[in-house]
């Protein structure tokens, strides 16, 4: 009689991130696309008047869950 035993291996998925700086050169439509989101969720989330990011700039990281709010 002969017994089989298996290795169980589990994966621990790492948490996703919730900010990043911003490096020179990125735009916030390349950092959302990267992120699964759109520039638009990205500059609500992020209270930005506008698009325009600086070098060294801390942005947080929408949740996929997240829904831009609409305003009345």
């Amino acid at each position: 009689n002969s017994v089989n035993v298996s290795t169980v291996k589990t994966v621990v998925k790492a948490p996703e991130p919730t900010h990043l700086k911003v490096k020179s050169g990125e735009s916030l439509s390349v950092i959302a696309k990267r992120y699964g989101s759109t520039a638009k969720q990205f500059q609500a989330y992020n209270n930005l008047s506008s698009s325009r990011l600086l070098e060294g700039q801390t942005l947080r990281i929408p949740s996929s869950n997240y829904i831009v709010p609409t305003r009345p």
